[in-house]
């Protein structure tokens, strides 16, 4: 346990750290160019990206959606206001993004080769265009690249269609433009575009989608969102690397908005205008045969002028039947808005037309107000949307609402008729001399009255709705074109050059944490001690000398020293006299045991202490070969021969006096057995 706290308690000790690792300065080094390098060929490659935006102000009124609203104010019919929650989702609607993106082609995007390493973006200035039916876009659901190569002279011309990275799906060679290819997705045809210049070689690569795949993208890069929570300003954002399109995007998916917006008002108008016309048909033919039926019925009676009597007599019944003359407008009106509900056709449309009554007016706005929420929903939405389909079980049971409050409002009107007629007939009573003829005429003037103010209402409807047809105001009034910041946002320097720093800084640190982790050999003498139980006697550095034998009388150099270090460490370590044999082993190969143990015997023979030394390496023997001496006889013929004796074996060594040396000798076949 003390050992392994110790172990811990190094491991953070930076001093130990440092020294271990300085020598790797030339991976920080490494490191610090590379990261800075990567970063810089980044900020090269890549194009700045700039910030585009709008802003629009959406249009209060209705725009005509609800007629009823729009025309007149006192219809009573209310007509929802726009829903600003409402416009930001038909205004990023994918059908609206998808229709732009075929206004301005960006389902191909083009880009010249301008130098190393580096494109131009050659949107609205390509000089080569791909195109192919409308049909192949629709249908393509898988983008691919296709490369570009023609010569100076202009009589080569390359394309090639890659779909990946690897994988060719079409490829053709001609001499001029238009070059037709074929490829599995169908056929396309590339040509040149006023910005083509003869006489010069070009290099493009072309990208290629299909309308809902580029539509897709664009509405993830393309936000719409409401200004404030009070306002009805919305802001359209974008990034893109090239100002021009970020600005083509957001100016035409506004105007597609507006233009949207006008077709669903002018389908309204138009629908509304149908009915009236209609309804005016009718109660025109009704009013002609009633105005008909009074200048018969006065030819056969000679009726020319009332009596000053009756005049004065009528008077007096003037606001009873003023009033019965508007309650059975109502009624009319009432009728029509049932005749309208009644009928399947109009199950979507909107009511043109407002009554007096307070509930009925009310039920008739809030239907209004779910028809035009259900049209603008329909515009956006597929038929099988789960919004669409709940919004048209909410209309079938405001429809009967409305139905019901209709048939009520009929009911107590019928009630205040009766009322009035009750007035009436008392009022008449007091003209009992009025002959029976000119009561009739009376009657057939009011019905005639009434026929005139429903025509008279009518045509003042057509007109204003007339009016709101031929009106062009868009919904979505533009504050702000689309514009580009003058600064990129994309790619920030300093911050890439930061992290390039930082990168370059823990790059080394990491990869020498995980170089320590993935090291199982231990490479400084404390290291040695804090896991090993015998004490360190030396270290010797690596032989850069040519001879295996480096110490020698004279030599001083730093691998000498270390042994003569080792030498003093050994001699301390003995304990007397009598225990003067050193044995060198370790379990394997090519570690130096024959290198330590030749130049530890020669330290000591240095000191002229006779010194031997034996190579019981038997299976891969050194010694004859570092000292170019004989390798028979050595140890194993004297331990396998008994005529062997240890001067016949022992050879002495030319380089330094005082050594004697006994090699191991031929290899046996039993090295394990002969030791023993």
């Amino acid at each position: 346990m003390n050992a392994m706290k110790v172990n811990s308690k190094d491991s953070w000790d930076f001093g130990k750290i440092w020294d271990k690792n300085k020598r790797y300065w030339w991976v920080f080094a490494v490191c610090f160019v590379g990261c800075l390098s990567i970063a810089a060929l980044y900020l090269y490659k890549k194009a700045p990206v700039y910030a585009i935006a709008s802003s629009i102000l959406v249009s209060q009124e209705d725009n005509g959606a609800d007629v009823g609203a729009s025309l007149v104010k006192n219809l009573s019919l209310g007509g929802a206001s726009a829903n600003v929650d409402d416009e930001v989702i038909v205004l990023s609607s994918t059908s609206l993004i998808k229709e732009m993106v075929k206004e301005l082609g960006l389902n191909r995007s083009y880009y010249v080769k301008t130098g190393f390493m580096r494109n131009y973006d050659a949107y609205k200035e390509t000089p080569i265009t791909i195109n192919a039916p409308h049909e192949v876009f629709d249908t393509l659901s898988i983008g691919f690249g296709v490369k570009v190569k023609v010569n100076a002279e202009g009589n080569k011309i390359e394309v090639k269609a890659k779909k990946g990275w690897f994988k060719t799906i079409g490829e053709v060679t001609a001499d001029k433009f238009p070059v037709t290819l074929k490829t599995d997705f169908g056929i396309f045809v590339l040509d040149t575009t006023k910005y083509y210049v003869a006489g010069e070689e070009l290099k493009m690569s072309i990208g290629v989608n299909g309308y809902q795949v580029t539509a897709e993208s664009l509405d993830e890069d393309v936000s719409v969102g409401i200004a404030s929570k009070k306002s009805n300003g919305l802001n359209l954002y974008m990034e893109d690397c090239n100002v021009e399109r970020g600005k083509d995007v957001l100016n035409t998916m506004v105007a597609l908005y507006n233009r949207r917006c006008q077709m669903e008002k002018d389908e309204m108008a138009i629908n509304t205008g149908k009915f009236i016309d209609e309804r005016l048909s009718i109660i025109y033919n009704e009013l002609s045969a009633s105005e008909s039926e009074i200048e018969q019925y006065k030819r056969q009676n000679n009726l020319v002028n009332m009596n000053a009597d009756v005049t004065l007599m009528y008077s007096q019944r003037n606001e009873g039947e003023h009033g019965k003359m508007q309650l059975n407008t109502q009624l009319e009106m009432l009728k029509m808005v049932k005749d309208f509900i009644n009928d399947p056709a109009n199950d979507h449309s909107i009511i043109p037309f407002g009554v007096g009554s307070a509930e009925a007016g009310e039920a008739l706005k809030s239907y209004n107000e779910m028809v035009l929420e259900y049209l603008t929903l329909a515009n956006s939405a597929k038929k099988s949307n789960v919004a669409l389909k709940t919004l048209d079980d909410q209309l079938v049971i405001v429809r009967q609402n409305v139905r019901k409050a209709v048939d009520q409002t009929i009911d107590r009107i019928n009630k205040q008729i009766d009322i009035m007629a009750k007035r009436e007939n008392t009022a008449q009573s007091k003209l009992g001399t009025i002959p029976a003829k000119e009561r009739q005429f009376l009657e057939l003037s009011r019905q005639q009255s009434i026929k005139n103010e429903l025509y008279t209402f009518l045509l003042q409807k057509r007109e204003e709705n007339a009016l709101v047809l031929a009106a062009t105001t868009p919904k979505g009034k533009i504050v702000d074109p689309a514009f580009a910041y003058s600064e990129p946002v994309a790619p920030k320097k300093m911050m890439v050059l930061f992290a390039a720093l930082l990168f370059g800084i823990l790059l080394p640190i990491f990869i020498l944490y995980v170089k320590s982790l993935l090291t199982t050999k231990f490479s400084t003498q404390d290291e040695l001690e804090a896991i090993a139980v015998a004490p360190v006697i030396g270290e010797i550095c690596h032989n850069r000398h040519r001879s295996s034998l480096v110490v020698r009388e004279g030599k001083t150099s730093s691998i000498v020293e270390l042994f003569r270090l080792m030498r003093n460490n050994v001699q301390f370590m003995l304990p007397n006299e009598n225990h003067n044999v050193v044995l060198l082993t370790s379990s394997v190969s090519g570690e130096g045991k024959s290198f330590v143990s030749l130049n530890l015997a020669a330290s000591f023979a240095l000191l002229g202490k006779k010194t031997v030394l034996v190579g019981m390496d038997v299976r891969a023997p050194k010694l004859a070969e570092y000292l170019s001496l004989k390798p028979t006889p050595g140890v194993t013929s004297f331990l396998s021969k008994s005529d062997v004796a240890l001067a016949d074996i022992t050879q002495q060594c030319k380089e330094v006096d005082n050594l004697d040396v006994i090699v191991s000798g031929p290899i046996p076949p039993n090295p394990s057995e002969l030791l023993l």
